[in-house]
């Protein structure tokens, strides 16, 4: 087996806990042989037998990451400006050539003392002494040399990908041809995704697909997706949606009851964002009674071994109940929406 490379991701500071849950399922959904560990606040570490197919599977997959890079060194920032002369030579370089400059990111105000410019233009000048045939352009360098500060650790690496957040920009809701007021964010809806372990071909269903934001992004990853919603206008408007964003084939979406469905044993994943508020509609039934009696029967819709990933009000407690009914509890994320609702996101695994 060839060794792993090791790469280090800098996370986004949106969340305490989503944007590495978020990467762990990314990992898995894509069938990599990967491993991660959070090493730092917003700086995950991943040790990784294929660093292409694994960097390239984050930065097409992630909404809560920013950068991929392959690690060259970390440890102490202690007497770092100091010792940057041993340790850009104490350390084992990849070979490359042209261009390059060194950008460094400082995490959660991490090490003030050290200024970022400085070591930037430090670090710079030191790997110019080993790499004379190197040539710094700050403008647009062939290779960028990131250096991340994060609790009182330095991570040195080659970049190797960045992640463009703005790609969710064009599905934000006010975007879409059609709106619903409790529709999920696409950002959130991603993750969401992900962390279902969500692979290409899978099919995925959405019972309550509201306007179709989970729906929008499991094309997005290449999944198939079956929608049903109980309001006939919000499924013509999901439809609306996913064409819009040039989906015709890859989809299902019909006007149902999510407690008869019909598609025992045919479900690779369940993603979705049940009704819950004063907004949604579940038709004058309690949400609660009819998030459980779904979890009750959702048991029979997925393949062996599949998952499901809920959002529902943390104080419905269906961390608790899906364990209850026989599911394999993988991750339980809570997300303050606002200051009267807290999601809680659970993910768990049909055993």
């Amino acid at each position: 087996m060839p060794p792993k490379t090791r790469l280090f991701v800098i996370l986004t500071g949106e969340h305490p806990h989503l944007p590495f849950a978020e990467l762990r399922g990314i990992l898995e959904a894509c069938g990599l042989s990967a491993s991660a560990e959070l090493a730092a606040p917003q700086v995950a570490i991943v040790d990784a037998s294929d660093a292409e197919l694994t960097v390239t599977s984050i930065v097409d997959r992630a909404a809560y990451s920013r950068y991929v890079a392959k690690l060259i060194y970390f440890g102490s920032t202690a007497n770092l400006p100091e010792r940057l002369g041993d340790l850009i030579k104490d350390v084992e370089w990849p070979e490359i050539s042209g261009s390059f400059k060194v950008m460094a990111v400082r995490i959660g105000g991490s090490s003030k003392e050290i200024s970022g410019t400085q070591l930037e233009a430090a670090m710079g000048g030191e790997i110019l002494k080993i790499s004379p045939n190197l040539r710094v352009d700050l403008m647009n360098p062939e290779h960028i040399v990131l250096v991340a500060l994060s609790g009182g650790k330095v991570f040195v690496g080659l970049l190797m990908g960045t992640i463009d957040r703005s790609k969710f920009l064009s599905r934000e809701i006010p975007r879409r041809p059609f709106s619903h007021p409790v529709s999920m964010r696409p950002k959130l809806a991603r993750a969401m995704v992900n962390l279902g372990r969500v692979r290409p071909g899978d099919v995925m269903l959405d019972p309550f697909v509201g306007a179709g934001g989970i729906a929008l992004e499991a094309l997005e990853v290449g999944a198939f997706v079956l929608g049903c919603d109980i309001d006939e206008k919000i499924v013509w408007g999901a439809e609306q949606n996913l064409t819009y964003y040039g989906f015709k084939e890859s989809f299902r979406l019909w006007v149902c009851d999510a407690l008869n469905l019909g598609l025992e044993g045919t479900v690779d994943s369940i993603v979705t964002d049940p009704p819950y508020g004063r907004a949604s509609s579940s038709r004058r039934v309690d949400p609660k009674k009819l998030i459980f009696r779904f979890l009750e029967k959702s048991l029979d819709l997925l393949k062996p071994g599949g998952y499901l990933t809920m959002a529902a009000p943390r104080e419905f407690g269906v961390d608790d109940f899906v364990e209850r009914v026989g599911y394999e509890l993988v991750e339980v994320v809570d997300y303050r929406e606002h200051k009267r609702l807290t999601r809680r996101i659970v993910v768990a695994r049909l055993r």
